[in-house]
Protein backbone atom coordinates (compact mmCIF):
# COMPACT_ATOMS: atom_id res chain seq x y z
CA UNK A 1 0.00 0.00 0.00
CA UNK A 2 1.17 3.50 -0.79
CA UNK A 3 2.77 5.01 2.33
CA UNK A 4 0.92 8.34 2.09
CA UNK A 5 -2.41 6.59 1.64
CA UNK A 6 -1.68 4.38 4.66
CA UNK A 7 -0.87 7.44 6.79
CA UNK A 8 -4.15 9.09 5.73
CA UNK A 9 -6.16 6.02 6.70
CA UNK A 10 -4.47 5.81 10.10
CA UNK A 11 -5.03 9.54 10.65
CA UNK A 12 -8.74 9.28 9.85
CA UNK A 13 -9.12 6.27 12.16
CA UNK A 14 -7.39 8.12 14.98
CA UNK A 15 -9.56 11.19 14.46
CA UNK A 16 -12.75 9.12 14.45
CA UNK A 17 -11.61 7.28 17.57
CA UNK A 18 -10.84 10.56 19.31
CA UNK A 19 -14.17 11.99 18.24
CA UNK A 20 -16.11 9.10 19.72
CA UNK A 21 -14.11 9.33 22.91
CA UNK A 22 -14.62 13.07 23.34
CA UNK A 23 -18.27 13.52 22.40
CA UNK A 24 -19.61 10.12 23.39
CA UNK A 25 -21.00 9.41 19.94
CA UNK A 26 -22.95 6.23 19.26
CA UNK A 27 -22.68 4.00 16.22
CA UNK A 28 -26.22 2.74 16.55
CA UNK A 29 -29.37 4.84 16.66
CA UNK A 30 -30.46 5.48 20.28
CA UNK A 31 -33.88 4.48 21.53
CA UNK A 32 -36.45 7.28 21.28
CA UNK A 33 -37.39 9.07 24.52
CA UNK A 34 -40.31 7.67 26.46
CA UNK A 35 -43.77 9.17 26.14
CA UNK A 36 -43.56 10.88 29.53
CA UNK A 37 -40.37 12.68 28.51
CA UNK A 38 -41.93 13.69 25.19
CA UNK A 39 -44.95 15.12 26.97
CA UNK A 40 -42.79 17.14 29.34
CA UNK A 41 -40.71 18.49 26.47
CA UNK A 42 -43.62 19.52 24.25
CA UNK A 43 -45.27 21.37 27.14
CA UNK A 44 -42.02 23.26 27.66
CA UNK A 45 -41.95 24.21 23.97
CA UNK A 46 -45.62 25.13 23.52
CA UNK A 47 -47.56 27.18 26.07
CA UNK A 48 -51.04 26.40 24.74
CA UNK A 49 -53.36 23.97 26.53
CA UNK A 50 -52.80 20.81 24.46
CA UNK A 51 -53.37 17.06 24.73
CA UNK A 52 -51.95 13.95 23.08
CA UNK A 53 -54.29 12.58 20.42
CA UNK A 54 -52.31 9.56 19.31
CA UNK A 55 -48.84 8.14 18.90
CA UNK A 56 -48.54 6.83 15.36
CA UNK A 57 -45.09 5.28 15.90
CA UNK A 58 -42.07 5.57 18.20
CA UNK A 59 -41.06 8.91 16.68
CA UNK A 60 -44.36 10.51 15.64
CA UNK A 61 -47.01 12.07 17.87
CA UNK A 62 -50.23 13.94 17.07
CA UNK A 63 -51.32 16.66 19.50
CA UNK A 64 -54.44 18.82 19.63
CA UNK A 65 -55.47 22.03 21.35
CA UNK A 66 -57.98 21.80 24.19
CA UNK A 67 -59.36 25.28 23.46
CA UNK A 68 -59.78 25.32 19.67
CA UNK A 69 -59.88 23.18 16.55
CA UNK A 70 -56.14 22.81 15.95
CA UNK A 71 -53.91 19.76 15.56
CA UNK A 72 -50.18 19.48 14.92
CA UNK A 73 -47.57 16.78 14.49
CA UNK A 74 -44.39 16.19 16.44
CA UNK A 75 -41.52 14.22 14.90
CA UNK A 76 -38.52 13.00 16.87
CA UNK A 77 -35.19 12.96 15.03
CA UNK A 78 -32.06 11.29 16.33
CA UNK A 79 -29.28 13.88 16.25
CA UNK A 80 -26.07 13.02 14.42
CA UNK A 81 -22.51 14.32 14.34
CA UNK A 82 -21.69 15.65 10.88
CA UNK A 83 -18.31 16.92 9.74
CA UNK A 84 -17.77 18.11 6.17
CA UNK A 85 -20.90 16.32 5.05
CA UNK A 86 -19.92 13.00 6.64
CA UNK A 87 -22.00 11.33 9.32
CA UNK A 88 -19.91 10.05 12.25
CA UNK A 89 -22.72 8.57 14.30
CA UNK A 90 -25.36 9.63 16.79
CA UNK A 91 -25.08 12.03 19.71
CA UNK A 92 -27.57 10.04 21.77
CA UNK A 93 -30.02 12.97 21.83
CA UNK A 94 -33.25 13.63 19.96
CA UNK A 95 -34.55 16.86 18.44
CA UNK A 96 -38.24 17.69 18.66
CA UNK A 97 -39.52 18.99 15.33
CA UNK A 98 -43.13 20.03 14.97
CA UNK A 99 -45.43 21.97 12.66
CA UNK A 100 -47.27 23.80 15.43
CA UNK A 101 -46.45 27.31 14.21
CA UNK A 102 -47.48 26.49 10.66
CA UNK A 103 -50.77 25.06 11.92
CA UNK A 104 -51.41 28.19 13.99
CA UNK A 105 -51.15 30.33 10.86
CA UNK A 106 -53.27 27.80 8.97
CA UNK A 107 -55.93 28.26 11.66
CA UNK A 108 -56.36 31.86 10.44
CA UNK A 109 -55.98 31.30 6.71
CA UNK A 110 -59.69 31.54 5.78
CA UNK A 111 -60.07 34.73 7.80
CA UNK A 112 -56.95 36.28 6.28
CA UNK A 113 -58.26 35.55 2.79
CA UNK A 114 -61.63 37.03 3.77
CA UNK A 115 -59.90 40.18 5.00
CA UNK A 116 -58.24 40.50 1.61
CA UNK A 117 -61.65 40.30 -0.09
CA UNK A 118 -63.19 42.75 2.37
CA UNK A 119 -60.54 45.33 1.47
CA UNK A 120 -60.76 44.65 -2.26
CA UNK A 121 -57.36 42.95 -2.51
CA UNK A 122 -56.46 40.01 -4.74
CA UNK A 123 -53.25 38.02 -4.83
CA UNK A 124 -51.04 38.94 -7.78
CA UNK A 125 -48.73 36.06 -6.90
CA UNK A 126 -47.96 33.70 -4.06
CA UNK A 127 -44.86 31.81 -3.03
CA UNK A 128 -46.37 28.36 -3.52
CA UNK A 129 -49.76 27.37 -4.97
CA UNK A 130 -50.00 24.63 -2.36
CA UNK A 131 -48.85 26.64 0.65
CA UNK A 132 -50.77 25.65 3.80
CA UNK A 133 -50.97 29.10 5.37
CA UNK A 134 -50.29 32.82 4.94
CA UNK A 135 -47.86 34.56 7.25
CA UNK A 136 -46.43 37.38 5.13
CA UNK A 137 -47.39 39.89 2.46
CA UNK A 138 -45.57 41.97 -0.10
CA UNK A 139 -47.73 45.00 -0.89
CA UNK A 140 -46.80 47.19 -3.85
CA UNK A 141 -48.83 50.40 -4.28
CA UNK A 142 -48.61 53.15 -6.88
CA UNK A 143 -47.49 56.41 -5.33
CA UNK A 144 -50.47 58.31 -6.73
CA UNK A 145 -53.01 56.50 -4.53
CA UNK A 146 -55.52 58.76 -2.81
CA UNK A 147 -55.75 59.13 0.96
CA UNK A 148 -58.82 56.87 1.14
CA UNK A 149 -56.99 54.08 -0.68
CA UNK A 150 -53.93 54.37 1.56
CA UNK A 151 -56.11 54.28 4.65
CA UNK A 152 -57.71 51.10 3.29
CA UNK A 153 -54.25 49.52 3.27
CA UNK A 154 -53.67 50.72 6.84
CA UNK A 155 -57.03 49.30 7.94
CA UNK A 156 -56.09 45.93 6.44
CA UNK A 157 -52.89 45.95 8.48
CA UNK A 158 -54.90 46.83 11.61
CA UNK A 159 -57.16 43.85 10.95
CA UNK A 160 -54.08 41.61 10.79
CA UNK A 161 -53.00 43.08 14.11
CA UNK A 162 -56.39 42.14 15.57
CA UNK A 163 -55.76 38.51 14.57
CA UNK A 164 -52.40 38.57 16.36
CA UNK A 165 -54.13 39.97 19.46
CA UNK A 166 -56.71 37.20 19.28
CA UNK A 167 -54.00 34.55 19.07
CA UNK A 168 -52.50 35.79 22.34
CA UNK A 169 -55.54 34.56 24.27
CA UNK A 170 -54.70 30.93 23.51
CA UNK A 171 -51.35 31.08 25.30
CA UNK A 172 -50.36 30.96 28.94
CA UNK A 173 -47.43 33.27 28.29
CA UNK A 174 -45.80 35.28 25.47
CA UNK A 175 -46.02 33.78 22.00
CA UNK A 176 -44.46 35.14 18.81
CA UNK A 177 -47.31 35.40 16.30
CA UNK A 178 -47.04 38.18 13.76
CA UNK A 179 -47.51 38.95 10.08
CA UNK A 180 -44.55 40.27 8.12
CA UNK A 181 -45.33 43.03 5.62
CA UNK A 182 -42.93 44.21 2.93
CA UNK A 183 -44.18 47.46 1.42
CA UNK A 184 -43.05 48.93 -1.90
CA UNK A 185 -44.02 52.22 -3.55
CA UNK A 186 -44.42 51.94 -7.32
CA UNK A 187 -43.00 54.89 -9.23
CA UNK A 188 -43.55 55.35 -12.98
CA UNK A 189 -41.53 57.64 -15.23
CA UNK A 190 -42.52 57.41 -18.86
CA UNK A 191 -42.60 53.71 -19.69
CA UNK A 192 -40.34 52.76 -16.78
CA UNK A 193 -41.78 51.26 -13.63
CA UNK A 194 -39.68 51.06 -10.46
CA UNK A 195 -40.36 49.63 -7.02
CA UNK A 196 -39.05 51.76 -4.16
CA UNK A 197 -38.13 49.79 -1.05
CA UNK A 198 -39.22 51.02 2.37
CA UNK A 199 -38.06 50.27 5.89
CA UNK A 200 -40.23 49.38 8.85
CA UNK A 201 -39.77 48.05 12.35
CA UNK A 202 -37.93 44.99 11.02
CA UNK A 203 -35.33 46.12 8.49
CA UNK A 204 -37.02 46.27 5.06
CA UNK A 205 -40.35 45.05 6.39
CA UNK A 206 -42.88 45.54 9.17
CA UNK A 207 -43.73 42.85 11.69
CA UNK A 208 -47.31 43.21 12.86
CA UNK A 209 -47.96 41.83 16.32
CA UNK A 210 -50.28 42.65 19.22
CA UNK A 211 -48.15 45.61 20.29
CA UNK A 212 -47.60 47.23 16.89
CA UNK A 213 -48.76 50.84 17.04
CA UNK A 214 -51.03 52.67 14.59
CA UNK A 215 -48.07 54.89 13.68
CA UNK A 216 -45.98 51.85 12.72
CA UNK A 217 -48.85 50.46 10.64
CA UNK A 218 -49.34 53.65 8.62
CA UNK A 219 -47.51 53.02 5.34
CA UNK A 220 -47.00 56.78 4.96
CA UNK A 221 -44.65 56.63 7.96
CA UNK A 222 -42.39 53.93 6.52
CA UNK A 223 -38.86 54.95 5.68
CA UNK A 224 -38.19 55.62 1.99
CA UNK A 225 -34.90 54.16 0.79
CA UNK A 226 -32.84 54.99 -2.28
CA UNK A 227 -33.17 51.39 -3.47
CA UNK A 228 -35.20 51.16 -6.66
CA UNK A 229 -35.96 47.75 -8.10
CA UNK A 230 -36.82 46.95 -11.69
CA UNK A 231 -39.05 44.09 -10.63
CA UNK A 232 -41.04 43.34 -7.53
CA UNK A 233 -39.42 40.93 -5.10
CA UNK A 234 -41.47 37.72 -5.29
CA UNK A 235 -42.99 36.48 -2.04
CA UNK A 236 -41.19 33.63 -0.29
CA UNK A 237 -42.31 30.72 1.89
CA UNK A 238 -45.97 31.34 2.80
CA UNK A 239 -46.21 34.79 1.29
CA UNK A 240 -48.70 36.70 -0.88
CA UNK A 241 -48.04 39.56 -3.32
CA UNK A 242 -50.68 42.30 -3.58
CA UNK A 243 -50.14 44.95 -6.25
CA UNK A 244 -52.41 48.01 -6.05
CA UNK A 245 -52.94 50.61 -8.78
Amino acid sequence: MDKNKYIKIITVLLLVSALYGICGCHLSKPRPPKEKEVMEKIHEMINEDIRLVKKTDEETYIFASNVRNLEFELNLHAETVNIDGSNFGYTGKYSYRNNYKEQVYAFYRDRVEQLMKDHGFTASAQSDPDMPCIDSFTIAAYNWLEKKEIENINDFLKDLRDLSKEEAQYHKGPYDFDFEITFLWIDVWGDKKEYIRTTGNYNYSNKIGPGTTDEELDVRNLGITSQRLGNVIPPVYNGILIELE
